[in-house]
């Protein structure tokens, strides 16, 4: 979703939100735009997640160590209906992470 800023708008400032999850989707405020726009960035997939701290949508500490445990969970979420062996060969820490 993209939506202009309106300086002149004290609510919508009120309202952004760096890290959202909702509806099982992983939700960032790309900031690499502002303070120009406001842009929100959907993720599913951990693989996407890792790409987006590096490519510098989130930025800071607090908030990149928080984008990599929603990473972690919808990792999760992903392998709740697989074998406990597929569990483990998808937990393993792949090259290049």
């Amino acid at each position: 979703m993209i939506t202009p800023l309106d300086h002149t708008s004290t609510p919508q400032w009120q309202s952004v939100q760096p890290i959202r999850f909702i509806d099982n989707q992983l939700e960032l405020l790309d900031q690499r735009k502002l303070p120009h726009l406001i842009q929100y960035i959907s993720y599913t997939d951990v693989t996407e997640v890792a790409h987006a701290i590096k490519d510098m949508v989130v930025r800071g500490a607090p908030a990149i160590g928080i984008t990599a445990a929603y990473g972690i969970v919808l990792a999760a979420k992903k392998l709740l209906d697989t074998s406990p062996n597929h569990v483990l060969t998808e937990l393993t820490l792949k090259p290049g992470f």
